[in-house]
């Protein structure tokens, strides 16, 4: 979508995909480069660094437990308001439900450093085969399923974990496990299934 059609997605569905390359125009030079390297670089972290968008609240996922709090205390620098920069103990760079997640939280210009386990916040933990996929076609699927209700087990749990995140840092929530509660209510309750079917919509029809 181009950058006008973005802004009114935003405005109309109360969500949007920002494909940096169009939001950023330093970042279409960076993408080849990133591509014929293969390997993760410092434009991994220069993303939500330099947000074009100027977003004060962010949940991002560093690739190891060390940047965590790096990247806190820089975004903190920048005037940020909240932050979580997460890092699980299995390699993923979200909260996860398969190990122990490392998190930096920015809240109120104090930042601390916490380790926080699925049990803690009322998810049952997997393993990292349970929410694997072999193609974006079923990632596709497995997002269907999950937002649909069909999908009640660990794809799931990764779901609500994280967008429990989103609402701890969007000040809708004022702690994960509150947050894994209101996702699970607007799962169940059709809402999110009829979100994403609003962006499909406006996405198609754009």
């Amino acid at each position: 979508l181009e950058v006008s059609a973005v802004e009114r997605c935003l405005e109309e569905i109360g969500l949007c995909f920002c494909y940096a390359v169009n939001h950023h125009p330093a970042m279409r030079f960076a993408v080849p480069i990133r591509r014929e390297l293969g390997v993760p670089t410092v434009f991994n972290l220069l993303g939500p660094l330099t947000n074009p968008a100027g977003a004060r609240n962010q949940l991002i996922g560093v690739p190891n437990t060390e940047l965590t709090e790096k990247m806190v205390s820089v975004l903190k620098r920048l005037e940020s308001n909240r932050i979580l920069a997460v890092h699980g103990e299995d390699g993923l760079c979200e909260l996860t439900v398969t190990a122990p997640t490392i998190v930096a939280e920015l809240r109120d210009g104090e930042i601390r450093r916490y380790t926080v386990t699925p049990e803690e916040v009322g998810l049952a933990p997997g393993k990292l085969d349970d929410i694997r996929t072999d193609s974006p076609g079923e990632s596709a699927e497995m997002i269907t399923r999950i937002l649909s209700g069909e999908d009640r087990g660990i794809p799931r749990n990764m779901a609500l974990f994280n967008a429990a995140g989103a609402l701890v840092v969007a000040g809708k929530a004022a702690d994960l496990r509150e947050g894994v509660g209101l996702a699970k209510d607007s799962v169940d309750s059709g809402s999110s299934s009829e979100k994403l079917r609003q962006l499909i919509d406006f996405s198609q029809s754009a």
